[in-house]
């Protein structure tokens, strides 16, 4: 069966996409019955488990075509038709039967949630979750917290910032209708926005945020017992994702949501190995590079110029990453024992973050010990994060190119560190080059 990448390539549509992957998954389905016939004496519960796995790699390939919809963000109506006439968020057995299940209950309760992925121009779909900032700000007002403010300043604020968004969306460029948005309130705007780096009002926001994806479960799941795993894997994911504990704000709604003990249980144990990952000291606090010394710079070649200069000289292990992608922190807890082959060598194992946050940025490179003197972090911003995603041709992530001494990208094909000596042998050539 094939899977999302290579569907999309050929689909012209939606239901051309659907009618693709059924195809390979009827197939499949007749081969296992042809299977089956060869021996009668295969089990109930050893069939079932296997077309269970099938059915539902085929429906999980079905709902991560969500991340191919860009600015249209809705399925044409036959393609969900179709979905919720053959599978079921109501299948508890099915969860523990086939991982694939999980996968299509988190990308159909993700695509109902369709505003936590947005289209951006130059980024495609993008997680940006709904700013609950307001009602964050509302919730410790009420709690006792902020009584400078009014609760009529809050609303003000709220309906500026949500025409502000609508303008954003419509991608306007004329900045005098943002003027005329904000018009006599530009301090009282200022003044609340000030809130949003206080350490509170971001716990508050984690906690609304997650108890909207809660009620999607709620909404969707009646079984007990998978709708108490569904929550035991959003936390336990989100933690994944944010790669920190969980706040006491939020560890009070797990309480408050997972009564099954086991459940409830694992969720801790998750956060205290994050706690313990946030608490270590980095080795080599020099490997993060302070970015801020680049941000006069607004074009890609003489940024690219700028952040490899210093290493010129030395061949260059290009790794651009993402802390919420799971396939990248794969590949960057094997980097350790090849960035040791190279340390006393003229090799610089250069690391780009993507979209990721300061604190889950620098918690991945703790967990995996990604510091010393031949390794160098950046964590740009956001329009220099895409300067560097155009000029070296970035398509996904992990990905990964050798840089010659003299500051050129090589044709040479760097496979995952999966094959370690694939890579080192690939640095070693390219070191012996003269």
């Amino acid at each position: 069966m094939r899977d999302m990448y290579e569907l999309r390539k050929i689909a012209r549509s939606d239901m051309e996409f659907l009618r693709l992957a059924e195809a390979d998954y009827l197939k499949s389905v007749a081969c296992f019955d042809s299977i089956c016939g060869k021996y009668p004496n295969l089990s109930k519960r050893c069939r079932e488990a296997i077309e269970n796995e099938w059915k539902y790699y085929f429906a999980a390939t079905l709902m991560q075509n969500r991340f191919n919809l860009g600015r249209r963000q809705r399925f044409e109506p036959e393609y969900m038709e179709y979905v919720n006439a053959h599978f079921s968020v109501n299948e508890p057995l099915c969860y523990f039967i086939t991982q694939r299940y999980s996968t299509f209950l988190r990308d159909y309760t993700g695509y109902v949630d369709h505003q936590k992925f947005r289209y951006v121009e130059g980024m495609g779909m993008a997680y940006i979750p709904d700013d609950r900032f307001y009602e964050a700000l509302r919730r410790l007002k009420e709690g006792g917290r902020f009584e400078e403010l009014t609760t009529e300043d809050i609303a003000t604020c709220e309906n500026i910032n949500r025409k502000i968004l609508d303008l954003s969306r419509q991608q306007t460029a004329d900045t005098n209708a943002f003027q005329a948005v904000i018009a006599g309130n530009s301090m009282l705007y200022g003044k609340l926005n000030a809130y949003r780096s206080m350490p509170e009002v971001r716990e508050q926001e984690e906690v609304i945020t997650r108890e909207y994806e809660l009620l999607l479960y709620d909404t969707l799941v009646s079984d007990l017992l998978l709708k108490e795993l569904c929550y035991a894997q959003l936390f336990m994911t989100g933690m994944e994702y944010d790669h920190k504990p969980l706040l006491p704000g939020m560890m009070k709604l797990a309480d408050a949501r997972i009564s099954n003990p086991i459940l409830n249980r694992k969720v801790k144990e998750t956060s205290a190995v994050y706690q313990k990952i946030a608490s270590k000291e980095l080795a080599y606090e020099a490997s993060l590079i302070d970015v801020g010394q680049f941000s006069h710079i607004s074009d890609a070649d003489s940024l690219w110029q700028a952040l490899i200069e210093p290493y010129r000289g030395n061949v260059i292990l290009f790794d651009f990453w993402g802390s919420w992608c799971e396939p990248c922190k794969n590949m960057l807890a094997l980097m350790g024992d090849i960035e040791k082959v190279f340390e006393n060598e003229k090799v610089v194992f250069m690391y780009f973050a993507y979209s990721s946050p300061e604190e889950a940025w620098k918690n991945v490179i703790k967990e995996f010990d990604l510091t010393g003197k031949n390794i160098v972090h950046y964590n740009l911003p956001p329009l220099q994060q895409q300067m560097i995603i155009k000029k070296m041709e970035v398509h996904g992530y992990p990905t990964y190119k050798i840089i010659d001494k003299a500051g050129n990208v090589t044709s040479r094909v760097l496979e995952y560190p999966l094959r370690p000596q694939s890579v080192i042998n690939e640095i070693k050539a390219e070191l012996e080059r003269e």
